[in-house]
């Protein structure tokens, strides 16, 4: 699955990506929204899951978890008390 489509650069530092959704509660097509970005971490972690740590490919679907993991902690940071990303507010503490 290639996800440079549906991928945006949040940050270089801490490197940080989000996953573009649409449709239903994402809209246009603009949107970030937490079920997205989750299947953002799911698919990084699956490919990693799926590789050995010779793979050519190892470091760099490593560095795409990262990114992914960091932009699922960004929204749940970003989160406010009346918007909760888990309960009770793993996120927020």
């Amino acid at each position: 699955m290639d996800m440079i489509p549906i991928s945006y650069t949040v940050s270089t530092t801490p490197y940080t990506l989000s996953v573009i959704s649409s449709g239903g509660a994402a809209g246009d097509g603009s949107s970030v929204v937490s079920e997205g970005q989750a299947y953002g971490v799911l698919a990084a972690a699956l490919t990693i899951a799926s590789m050995k740590e010779g793979d050519i490919n190892y470091n760099e679907a490593k560095n795409k978890f990262e990114g992914y993991f960091n932009g699922w902690k960004q929204m749940c940071q970003n989160s406010n008390a009346h918007a909760f990303c888990q309960t009770p507010k793993y996120c927020n503490e």
